[in-house]
């Protein structure tokens, strides 16, 4: 039993991976604070591309969390896992679909929203949506 409840979770980072994607996103935000302020004529020049990584690393760190697994793994941690994931998944779908819709009703400007914008959004959304889950239970 023990054998086939490691082979299901396999493909599940340990759970000290949390700590590191924490940490990631911690020294990512504290990256971006020192650079913010930063008198450097090299940052101010590449500041597209600064952005970029900096957002990279915050994208990392939150993947990190979301792969980890708890301390305690339970078919009903990994049920929470699979609808976060599939509400966050049917959410970012009906977003990319529905937006341009709503521009055109509103007469706005459409501006394309970006991979790493995307992706932050769904990382943030099933984070929030396991943690309320476990919370409920």
């Amino acid at each position: 039993m023990e054998q086939l409840r490691n082979k299901r979770l396999a493909g599940i980072l340990p759970n000290y991976y949390r700590k590191a994607g924490w940490l990631v996103v911690l020294i990512t935000i504290a990256l971006t604070i020192v650079l913010k302020y930063s008198p450097s004529m090299m940052v101010m020049e590449k500041k597209d591309l600064v952005s970029t990584f900096l957002l990279n690393g915050i994208i990392l760190g939150l993947l990190l969390i979301a792969l980890a697994r708890d301390k305690e793994e339970s078919e009903t941690t990994l049920l929470f896992k699979l609808k976060a994931l599939n509400f966050t998944f049917v959410g970012a779908v009906l977003y990319v679909l529905v937006r341009p819709l709503t521009d055109l009703a509103l007469s706005v400007q459409s501006e394309q929203m970006s991979a790493q914008g995307l992706v932050l959004s769904m990382l943030f959304a099933y984070l929030f949506m396991y943690f309320f889950q476990k919370r409920a239970r």
